[in-house]
């Protein structure tokens, strides 16, 4: 539950400024601090000399009371954390879907850009050969040139 332990020595000269911004009465003093849901919280105060049996007591009396607190509050941004991370992933795989069918539609349209090109140059070659067809016909139907010879 106790995260971490942080130690801090003081000088004589720092005992009073330290005092005054902790508000404490004795040195040392042990800070017992959680933090959970992106707050950092004291949860109990240890000031003046004690042995490592009352320490311990009194660090165990602190899990006692805040631990199941504690750990329920980290439950609970557990599962936020897990709702966040599921609405993203769902926000992610629809934004994929939107992509995709719009790269889909995308294809689509070069698709029919491209048919319809080809049908344009088909249609152009055909009325290319139609005109052809129709000059050779033409061609064919004009009566044949007198010799040259006779011309004259």
């Amino acid at each position: 539950i106790l995260d971490s332990f942080v130690l801090l020595g003081t000088e004589a000269v720092e005992e009073d400024r330290i005092r005054q911004v902790l508000h404490l009465s004795n040195f040392p003093a042990f800070y017992a601090i959680t933090f959970v849901g992106g707050v950092t919280s004291v949860v109990d105060v240890f000031e003046g000399f004690m042995t490592v049996d009352e320490l311990l007591a009194r660090l165990t009396q602190v899990v006692a009371t805040h631990g199941l607190m504690l750990d329920e509050a980290r439950k609970r941004e557990q599962v936020s954390a897990s709702v966040l991370i599921a609405e993203q992933d769902e926000a992610y795989q629809v934004a994929l879907q939107e992509d995709l069918e719009k790269d889909r539609e995308e294809q689509r349209e070069a698709d029919r850009q491209r048919t319809e090109e080809e049908e344009r140059i088909d249609a152009e070659a055909r009325q290319l050969q139609a005109r052809e067809e129709e000059r050779r016909a033409r061609l064919q139907s004009l009566p044949e040139e007198p010799p040259v010879d006779t011309l004259g």
